[in-house]
């Protein structure tokens, strides 16, 4: 993995303000306000992408301020768009982001600070140790009592000093801080008159609130016994607790120019961890107009919602209603359980309304163009039901030509439904030559195991359409070269059976017919097979005598279909008169024909050659019983029992109103949608 880099030159520079405060001598209300310490840190660093190149342009950068150099939860966060030259060099005031700039009370302990920088897609980077530059902040709390001016104070005996005539000199030198501090208050400020505060009614526990010039009430915060602090609320149960009566109990605003406005929530210790919920402003990271949730530790973006409602995990441009980007090797985007016995429940239920093509209830896509065996939609189901299925679709139209599932492949090699049972064939891997609708696979080997299985009570199982001349519309085929005669189609009936095997071999237990019309077509009758214990074939022909004799040649291709060499038989028939015809000299080639007793006629005769096939000279009588005797334990037989009811699932909650909504309830409960189950037909193992 290659590291990321962020090399960073840092020059850390502050501009400090006069820290002089010029008083009146007049009133305390007429005081000037003190000329405030710029909060600002300037902060000057070069940004380089992954590759150690430099960045530039327009660049998010993360700046975090910590405690310690490792570890702990940062003290305080801002993210700022920075420009970036040529050479990757940019510089920036931290703090400019925040109303109040950098918080004072962080450089107040004087203890070391630590500054994180993380590159918007990077990892937060070393931390460096800041100078002593910034702690500068501290002197905007100098010359201030517990961050306020002197001229906030009165003196609690303003008058003691002209009467008793122990006012502090000027000139001598202060034994205490105190001193010091009282005499320049004294010096620098008039003092106010006493005046009588009244605190009617008070109640022990509320924080106090003026109001008015010298009456203290009660205000709306609480503070308990243990600290906990509520507002509108007497009984806190957290440190600090607000009551709305009118359910919005916080706002927080910032201005959409910056980053927006947000919360920062921290846990502290070891293992603690920092979450930012931001409502985006037009320099944000993420984009102005969103609600964001970002991971501090990694400044991972982890939830988003953007204008519209479409909801981003780990996605903060989402283009759909939830959009879900997952980049671990393991575990799933998306997991949903249910934990209760219920038909109508399901953990994930995907309803449209939409009438246009394409309109979905759920879409799942695989978009790596890799060698990984991904899932768009993946189903499992562990239930022992027979009709428990691990994905199940149904289409619930009364009308037109709709589909209850449908699959896909636009690969010229590719599969648009594949289920196999057991695990998948090796033979099946001999496939994936052509486009393939539907493939049906299993790698049992046990009685009534297939591939593809297709039922009717009072239709088509199966059916093979086609349309064109170049192409099968049925291909079966056993790739077995070691046996003969197994069986490749068994159709059977009630009453009969025919099969077809290996060998090329059609066995039928019923005629071997042909249908021919007659009467003009209006009819159509059955013409039989002739029936033989021995492969025969027969070849027709007519010739004429010429002085008592003739020489028949056999035809070539039927001499080469049969075994000439063996006995084969002639059948003569005279067309005419004469003593009567015999055949002689038979050999591979032909055979010749002569007049009984000598005759010298020349009259026509017709014959019929009757010979054995070629190779199947010791085929006869073949015992067909062993085969077909298997073939019925094999198939698959009507039960004596109905199978148990296929219970459709419930339709799922559709919205009111919606064009769902309107189709019909499913009524049906078995599988011919009757009001009676009737026998299916069950597997014999």
């Amino acid at each position: 993995m290659r590291m990321r880099k962020f090399v960073i030159f840092a020059v850390l520079s502050m501009g400090l303000g006069a820290v002089g405060q010029e008083l009146t001598s007049s009133t305390a209300a007429s005081a000037s306000t003190p000329t405030e310490v710029p909060r600002l840190v300037q902060f000057s660093g070069i940004a380089k992408d992954l590759d150690g190149k430099p960045m530039t342009g327009t660049i998010g950068i993360t700046f975090l301020l910590y405690h310690d150099e490792q570890g702990s939860a940062p003290l305080w966060m801002e993210t700022q768009n920075v420009q970036a030259d040529a050479k990757g060099h940019y510089t920036v005031q931290l703090g400019a982001t925040k109303p109040d700039g950098l918080p004072l009370e962080e450089f107040n302990s004087g203890e070391a600070r630590w500054l994180a920088i993380q590159i918007s897609g990077q990892a937060e980077q070393s931390r460096v140790l800041l100078m002593a530059v910034p702690y500068a902040l501290k002197a905007a709390d100098a010359a201030t009592i517990g961050g306020l001016p002197p001229s906030a104070f009165v003196r609690a005996n303003p008058e003691a000093g002209a009467a008793g005539g122990n006012e502090p000199s000027n000139s001598g030198s202060s034994s205490s801080g105190m001193s010091t501090l009282d005499s320049f208050s004294k010096n620098a400020v008039t003092p106010l008159s006493n005046k009588t505060v009244v605190t009617p009614g008070g109640k022990t526990d509320f924080l106090p609130l003026w109001t008015s010039s010298n009456i203290l009430g009660n205000s709306a915060l609480f503070q308990s016994s243990s600290g906990r602090i509520g507002l509108n609320t007497t009984t806190p149960g957290a440190t600090f607790d607000i009551s709305a009566p009118n359910q919005i109990g916080l706002f927080v605003d910032g201005p959409v120019s910056g980053v927006g406005a947000g919360l920062q929530l921290h846990t502290t210790g070891s293992g603690g961890q920092g979450w930012e919920i931001l409502a985006t402003g037009n320099t944000s990271a993420q984009g102005a107009g969103k609600l964001n949730i970002r991971e501090l530790k990694t400044a991972s973006d982890v939830f988003t919602i953007v204008d519209g409602g479409f909801v981003g995990i780990n996605n903060t441009n989402p283009v759909a209603g939830l959009d879900v980007k997952w980049n671990n090797s393991f575990g799933n985007a998306i997991l949903a359980k249910i934990g209760i016995s219920n038909s109508d429940a399901g953990a994930v239920t995907g309803v449209t309304s939409g009438n246009i093509d394409g309109a979905s209830g759920v879409v799942g896509a695989a978009t790596d163009t890799g060698g990984g065996v991904t899932f768009g939609v993946f189903g499992s189901n562990a239930a022992t039901d027979q009709f428990a299925a691990a994905v199940y679709g149904e289409s619930i139209a009364t009308r037109g030509p709709t589909r209850g599932t449908v699959g896909e492949a636009d690969s010229p090699t590719g599969t648009g439904v594949w289920g196999f049972a057991v695990g998948p064939s090796k033979t099946g891997g001999l496939i994936g030559c052509c486009a393939v609708g539907v493939w049906g696979d299993t790698s049992s080997n046990g009685g009534g195991a297939a591939g593809v299985v297709g039922t009717a009570d009072d239709g088509q199982a199966i059916g093979a359409f086609n349309n064109g001349t170049t192409h099968l519309t049925a291909n079966i085929q056993n790739f077995e070269n070691s046996t003969h005669n197994v069986a490749l189609l068994f159709a059977a009936g009630a009453f009969g059976s025919c099969t077809s095997d290996t060998d090329g071999n059609l066995n039928c237990t019923g005629h071997i017919n042909q249908l021919v019309p007659a009467a003009h077509g209006q009819r159509q009758v059955a013409v039989y097979s002739v029936g033989s214990p021995q492969s025969w074939f027969e070849d027709f022909g007519s010739s004429r005598l010429a002085g008592g004799s003739a020489t028949v040649a056999l035809e070539p291709t039927f001499a080469e279909t049969v075994n000439v060499s063996s006995d084969y038989h002639v059948f003569l028939t005279p067309e005419g008169d004469c003593r009567g015809l015999y055949v002689s000299n038979k050999t591979a080639s032909g055979f010749e024909v002569r007049e009984l007793g000598g005759g010298q006629s020349n009259v026509s005769f017709s014959y019929r050659i009757v010979a054995l096939r070629l190779g199947y000279e010791n085929v006869r009588l073949e015992d067909k019983t062993e085969m077909m005797a298997k073939l019925k334990a094999e198939t698959p037989q009507p039960s004596a029992a109905p199978r148990p009811e296929f219970k459709r699932r419930t339709r799922p909650p559709i919205p009111s109103g919606s064009a769902a909504s309107t189709l019909p309830d499913w009524r049906c409960t078995h599988v011919t949608c009757g009001d009676q189950p009737t026998a299916k037909l069950a597997p014999q193992r």
